[in-house]
């Protein structure tokens, strides 16, 4: 579940390009759930595989 507003992570109009970003913190509470804080990344490190 996801509560509040700002960038719309899981729809066809979403812009939340997860390579886009990076995870700067998060706490895990007693129940399981997660808090995720992501902030832009600064740089895009694209891979390629080659054979």
């Amino acid at each position: 579940m996801t509560i509040g507003a700002g960038i719309p992570l899981f729809s066809d109009k979403a812009t939340f390009a997860p390579s886009s970003w990076t995870l700067t913190d998060h706490t895990v509470l007693d129940s399981g759930a997660l808090f995720l804080t992501y902030e832009r990344a600064t740089t895009t490190v694209t891979l390629s595989v080659t054979d």
